[in-house]
């Protein structure tokens, strides 16, 4: 009778093999129905800065809408993005453009 070797190795191979890839779950997607965040906001820029606090905190959605906007200066902003798809505790996210600095935080 023979044996099967099972050695750590052949582990690694087989779960290599399946594939690790990172799922890209695509550009964050804004909708600003009366163009108040595109009137004081770089978009694209916006966007970026964005996706880099979403994946940071492993949030999965991208779909938002812009529910406030503030222009507190000649190019700074206050804004809050509310998710197409609620988040189970509530949270949206805040925005807040000083200086050429962005601050994301969940509220």
């Amino acid at each position: 009778m023979s044996q099967e070797k099972n050695t750590m190795q052949d582990d690694e191979e087989e779960y290599n093999e399946i594939g690790i890839e990172p799922i890209n779950l695509g550009e964050p997607n804004i909708v600003d129905q009366d163009d108040s965040l595109g009137a004081v906001a770089d978009e694209k820029e916006l966007s970026q800065e964005l996706l880099k606090f979403l994946e940071k905190e492993g949030e999965e959605r991208r779909n938002f809408y812009a529910v406030s906007v503030e222009s507190t200066g000649e190019k700074d902003y206050k804004a809050v993005l509310d998710f197409s798809t609620k988040r189970s505790d509530g949270k949206n996210i805040s925005i807040t453009f000083e200086n050429g600095i962005y601050t994301f935080a969940f509220k």
